[in-house]
């Protein structure tokens, strides 16, 4: 991320953007590379409000779907040839979850390990705040930063964000 370009945001306003730019939205798709992006989309339905971005992609080092001591068990079932075992469990929740009904964003919470984003039919996807990559996520309507027009970061724990304006319109409200 530019962070240069980015200006620091206190943990709240943070919740309260990614809030916003989820709320409604459905787990479309995801790619794997070195980090896992979720496509998060509106595809009719869903509350009244301005829908721009259609869609928006989130960059992660670390997640895991549901509670963490079931994840790790998961993980832990994987065979021990696989060099990283977190992996095919990630791409199989993931793909779970774009292939069921009722996984629109209900709510964006935070705590002191992650941002957990819960889903309409009860599971949450948990997004670490600690990295050793870069960061730990970047919310954005591009994956590729050169093409992005706004985009929220978390780096060590500390968030950041850059061309957010356009939430400041009173039209886009948290639920």
């Amino acid at each position: 991320m530019r962070l240069g370009q980015a200006k620091k945001v206190p943990p709240n306003d943070a919740v309260e953007a990614l809030t916003k730019l989820l709320f409604g939205k459905r787990l479309a798709h995801f790619h794997v590379g070195h980090f896992f992006t979720l496509y998060f989309g509106n595809f009719g339905g869903g509350p009244e409000r301005p829908s721009p971005p259609v869609e928006v992609a989130v960059c992660v080092s670390e997640l895991w779907i549901n509670h963490k001591k079931e994840w790790d068990q998961k993980v832990s079932d994987v065979p021990s040839s696989v060099v990283e075992p977190t992996v095919p469990v990630k791409a199989y929740e993931l793909a779970r979850l774009c292939w069921i009904d009722d996984t629109d964003v209900v709510c964006v919470s935070k705590d002191t390990a992650c941002v957990t984003i819960t889903l309409k039919n009860g599971e949450v996807i948990n997004v670490a705040l600690q990295s050793e990559d870069e960061f730990a996520f970047m919310l954005s309507d591009d994956p590729d930063e050169r093409k992005s027009r706004f985009s929220i970061c978390c780096v060590d724990g500390d968030f950041y964000a850059r061309g957010l304006d356009f939430l400041a319109d009173s039209s886009w409200t948290t639920p």
